[in-house]
């Protein structure tokens, strides 16, 4: 098997994992894809990689390491293909939702919801937004 085939059956293995619940083997699966992207010297399959990572570890709630995996990424599309494309708008999206305070809050608290509305409700948001969403990752 090449080492992009290996890199994306680690991506997608890692979002299944996340998807299960089992945000430690994701990171695990993502580290392991990212040390193959940089192996193969492609600072443009690195972003992707690092971007997955972002995204996973910003639905895991872990706001700071998301923060570091995106800006990684976007730096490394800037240096080698610029702004002006989908990829680095798409790591940039996800960069700001990142840096929104709150961005990765599940939860939200009482005082912030509407009236009337019942305890189950953000729960169930909270679910729908821990999961990453399909365009924000690349791989």
């Amino acid at each position: 098997m090449c080492a992009l085939q290996s890199i994306r059956r680690l991506c997608r293995s890692a979002v299944e994992a996340h998807e299960a619940g089992n945000g430690v083997n994701a990171d695990f699966l993502l580290h392991q894809a990212c040390v193959l992207a940089e192996g193969l010297h492609s600072p443009v399959l690195e972003a992707k990689v690092l971007n997955t990572r972002g995204v996973i570890a910003l639905a895991n709630r872990r706001r700071k390491a998301a923060l570091g995996f995106l800006a990684r990424a976007q730096a490394k599309v800037d240096a080698r293909i610029g702004r002006n494309n989908k990829l680095y708008a798409v790591i940039s999206s996800n960069l700001r939702r990142a840096e929104m305070p709150g961005g990765d809050a599940g939860l939200c608290a009482r005082s912030e919801r509407p009236a009337g509305a019942r305890a189950e409700a953000p729960a169930l948001d909270a679910e729908r937004r821990s999961r990453p969403r399909p365009s924000t990752i690349l791989l």
